[in-house]
């Protein structure tokens, strides 16, 4: 059994390696990147299992922050040599604050891709308090950029949303990520009497609905749920 001390800094240890992780664009990303297994890196989340220092040490180089940082020894996440702001998630300048994976991914009424492995081509910072309010895990929330004017007013061309990939079952009229037919789209998911399920936009005068038949259910891919989408207007 843990004595206080122990269990606080299995606690710190816990929370910057989700900070960091889910700066570096979350657990599967982070997997493939240092041969750590996503089963594994999760245990090391939910303080199941402490990494050994050689772990530490990848996980470390592979989400850009400083070993010390990590391991609870020091305050600055940057690594030696490095100014304060590459660290990848930027703890000295504001230690409430997630900086979120922007993904290369347009995502809306037009086609577009949506990829796992898609390049980050930016960071989104973002309040652990608002994440904590919206019940999401850091390391499954994702910042995509909007194309398309479906879903206007709730979401604009062009806005950044966040998704949380750790939300894919279907509540009814929540928003959606998903892929279907080779599109990434984003929009309103209902369950239709006959089990089809129904794609609602927003922007109901321009854009009607959509209906996936039961029969092709398997051919849906639910990326995650939107929780939050930015204001341009």
């Amino acid at each position: 059994m843990m004595d206080d001390a122990q269990e606080m800094a299995s606690r710190l240890l816990a929370n910057r390696l989700r900070r960091a992780i889910a700066a570096a664009g979350g657990p599967r990303r982070v997997a493939r990147a240092t041969g750590v297994s996503e089963r594994t890196l999760q245990l090391y989340l939910a303080s199941k299992a402490d990494p050994k220092i050689g772990k530490l040490a990848v996980i470390a180089q592979a989400c850009g922050v400083s070993l010390d940082w990590l391991a609870g020894l020091s305050e600055r996440a940057a690594p030696a040599g490095a100014a304060p702001d590459e660290a990848g998630i930027g703890i000295e300048a504001d230690p409430d604050t997630v900086q979120l994976a922007i993904l290369n991914v347009a995502a809306a009424a037009g086609p577009g891709r949506w990829n796992e492995r898609a390049e980050i081509v930016g960071r989104l910072p973002f309040s652990f308090d608002k994440l904590r309010r919206h019940g999401v895990d850091p390391a499954r929330a994702h910042a995509i950029r909007a194309a398309g004017d479906s879903m206007w007013p709730t979401i604009a061309d062009q806005a950044l949303v966040l998704v949380d990939t750790g939300r894919r079952d279907i509540v009814e009229d929540a928003i959606y990520a998903f892929v279907v037919d080779d599109q990434a789209r984003i929009k309103r998911i209902q369950r239709g009497l006959d089990g089809s399920l129904i794609f609602i936009s927003d922007n109901a005068a321009l854009y009607g609905p959509d209906r996936l038949a039961r029969d092709r259910l398997d051919q849906l891919e639910v990326v995650g749920r939107v929780f939050w989408s930015e204001r341009l207007f």
